[in-house]
């Protein structure tokens, strides 16, 4: 199951969701465009069958600026 989570950086927030994990190979990364955000890919994420982070860039989504 997709969690959403948040990292600090310091002078920001990143959020992101993982879909948890290890199916023993490297995770596949997403980063959303422009006008794109991590809930665009929740419903793609349990299809493909490996670990998945989707992580929103500053500003975006759930991320401050």
């Amino acid at each position: 199951m997709s969690q959403f989570r948040t990292t600090d950086t310091g002078d920001s927030q990143i959020d992101y969701v993982d879909s948890g994990g290890d199916d023993g190979g490297a995770p596949v990364i997403f980063v959303p465009g422009f006008t794109c955000v991590a809930d665009d890919y929740l419903e793609i994420l349990p299809v493909l069958g490996r670990r998945t982070v989707v992580v929103e860039l500053r500003g975006h989504g759930r991320s401050t600026a």
